[in-house]
């Protein structure tokens, strides 16, 4: 399967979920109402047993806080919902871990900021196996900015270490001790990030590729 989610035009109030048979070559979009009703998806992870995990983005209608919904993508069926984040308005990315525990960035709304860009970043670490946040911080030492689509994005390397990526910041974060701490700043806003090979993590800055060595620094 092939699942794509994705923000609503100008006259819907949500966006859906589209699931997409690769063996039947035929796909279903589902609709808000069908999922997590006035929630758009904004985040995908794939768990076992043909479910997923979705991170939304609370649109006007919702209660305002994003929801995690685990989903059964053979029976398209909603199997529970749950909110990771007081008041948070999305759930920009997650990872998974070697030992089955979801690490994701929450943006909860910068209530002293008169810009509409910024968000205090929220660090939770998730149990899909009992549906409980084990774990919460914030981040929001390292930005309240999130210009470029992917900023913030997450990635797992060397099985217990996860990079977020900030504009101006790369962040490291053990998955044992929870601990986490800026690594580089890169000499160009990051916009687009990234994959790891080799001991490497990639990023892009606009136009430019970039990579940073993560063996001498984890």
């Amino acid at each position: 399967y092939v699942l794509m989610g994705g923000l609503p035009s100008v006259r819907k109030p949500a966006g859906g979920l589209l699931v997409y048979d690769l063996e039947r070559s035929s796909g279903e979009l589902l609709t808000h109402e069908q999922l997590v009703p006035f929630q758009s998806i904004y985040s995908i992870l794939e768990l076992p047993d043909s479910l997923v995990l979705c991170g939304t983005r609370a649109e006007e209608g919702s209660d305002g806080s994003a929801r995690l919904f685990l989903f059964d993508v053979v029976n398209r069926v909603v199997v529970d919902t749950y909110i990771p984040v007081e008041d948070a308005y999305d759930i920009r990315d997650m990872v998974i871990t070697d030992d089955g525990l979801v690490f994701g960035v929450a943006r909860v709304t910068d209530r002293n900021s008169n810009d509409p860009n910024a968000g205090i970043p929220m660090l939770f670490v998730f149990d899909p196996l009992n549906g409980e946040v084990v774990h919460l911080a914030s981040l929001e030492s390292y930005s309240t900015q999130f210009g470029g689509m992917n900023d913030g994005g997450m990635l797992v390397a060397h099985g217990d270490s996860i990079y977020a990526f900030f504009p101006r910041t790369i962040v490291q974060i053990d998955a044992r001790s929870l601990e986490h701490r800026a690594l580089a700043a890169p000499p160009q806003a990051i916009t687009n990030a990234g994959v790891a090979l080799d001991n490497r993590i990639y990023f892009a800055a606009g136009t430019n590729l970039w990579s940073f060595g993560t063996a001498e620094a984890a």
